[in-house]
């Protein structure tokens, strides 16, 4: 396993082992060993980029970039309630006003989505082995009556083949 592949499973919070096989893989059918260390490389980059935007850089403290970056959402906050002409309106009225300007900015597009009732039936009819195993159920259906669908569903990228 290369150390690109651990730092990316750590800021992943994923196995490190799920990691090193899709490097394998990816390293197998594309003939690359170096698609991990690329997006690693790539990461930090963007990392420093954004930081020096703040004028930030990795020595700062973790509460001192938070700080940094809640006090810029504030004012992005306060920037987009002006624009909006929220200012001086609160509850329903608000809350339609915001409505009406996120349908305008980004109005409902067409696509293909997955409700819930089949994510559920694909689960009961390929049930999720490894996530099962390390949840400790040994059915689909146990595990689905105490885990949250949509958390399973989630972890399905991480953790199964």
């Amino acid at each position: 396993m290369s150390q690109y592949s651990a730092e990316l499973a750590k800021i992943l919070r994923t196995d490190k082992l799920i990691l090193s096989d899709l490097e394998s893989n990816l390293a197998e059918k594309t003939g690359r060993k170096d698609v991990m260390q690329k997006i690693y490389e790539e990461n930090q980059s963007l990392i420093k980029e954004k930081l020096g935007y703040f004028r930030l850089n990795k020595n700062n403290s973790a509460i001192t970039i938070q700080d940094v970056l809640i006090d810029k959402i504030k004012e992005d906050d306060d920037k987009l309630s002006d624009y909006i002409g929220l200012s001086s309106q609160e509850g329903e009225k608000a809350a339609r006003k915001v409505c009406a300007f996120v349908s305008k900015v980004a109005p409902p597009q067409k696509g293909f989505f997955l409700k819930k009732e089949k994510a559920r039936e694909f689960l009961l009819k390929t049930p999720p082995r490894k996530i099962m195993e390390s949840l400790g159920y040994k059915t689909a259906e146990e595990m689905l009556a105490n885990e949250d669908l949509l958390e399973v569903f989630s972890a399905l990228r991480f953790l199964e083949d």
